[in-house]
């Protein structure tokens, strides 16, 4: 079985870099999938923190009015993977009213479970 790689934080620079630009040309989902698309393997947290800041500024710039569509386009294994971030922007104490809007969207569409499931995974 072969090894998965780590992430470095070379990785978490260039996924943040790459984010960035799908959102400066407004390609706000294909930014959101691919921040949550891979899941930092690695125990350092400064990497893990960069990965998470990079999904919680996508999830920042989407207007509150476009965050329905944007949860309704979603898969429910993505929208589990962006609770999970909402859950770390919380910690964070930023732009907590845009993740408590995404919070009650996730969870109005995958039900009570999303939130089970985010606080059980550590992969985040």
């Amino acid at each position: 079985m072969a090894e998965t790689k780590e992430t470095s934080m070379e990785d978490a620079t260039a996924l943040a870099e790459e984010v960035s630009n799908m959102l400066s040309s407004q390609n706000l989902i294909g930014a959101l999938q691919k921040a949550i698309s891979s899941p930092p393997r690695t125990k350092n947290q400064d990497v893990r923190d960069k990965v998470a800041e990079t999904v919680v500024s996508v999830l920042a710039s989407i207007k509150e009015s476009q965050v329905p569509k944007f949860v309704e386009d979603l898969s429910p294994d993505e929208r589990d993977q962006v609770m999970k971030y909402v859950f770390k922007g919380f910690a964070t104490g930023e732009n907590c009213s845009a993740l408590l809007k995404w919070h009650a969207k996730i969870v109005e569409a995958n039900g009570i479970g999303a939130i089970t499931r985010s606080m059980t995974d550590r992969k985040v």
